[in-house]
């Protein structure tokens, strides 16, 4: 159950969206649902930036995912790529897919 709810998520395009409030929350949505919250507490420049930055890669989350799985798939029919970067890709994908070994296709 889990792994189909998350694939159907990470089909989608995510996104970060503002809030105002006190901690104010950087929403990552996909479509209608959320996927996580970033909160920034206080007005320091730092947790400022730390929350910024954490929502931004949290929302790229599929994209790399789908450029992981496109690397592996396109390495296995096409060129040589060294291994080790392949292993830290396919180790990225196991941990995003809770350790199914999706691939794409590649022609």
């Amino acid at each position: 159950m889990l792994r189909e709810s998350a694939g159907a998520v990470m089909n989608a395009s995510w996104e970060v969206q503002a809030f105002e409030g006190d901690p104010a929350p950087l929403v990552i949505v996909s479509g209608d649902t959320c996927v996580a919250e970033c909160f920034i507490t206080g007005e320091k420049t730092e947790s400022v930036e730390k929350a910024v930055s954490n929502a931004l890669l949290i929302a790229a989350a599929p994209d790399l995912l789908h450029a992981l799985q496109n690397l592996i798939g396109y390495r296995e029919k096409h060129y040589r790529i060294p291994d080790h970067a392949i292993e830290t890709a396919k180790k990225a994908v196991l941990k995003a897919t809770g350790g199914s070994d999706h691939v794409a296709t590649i022609n």
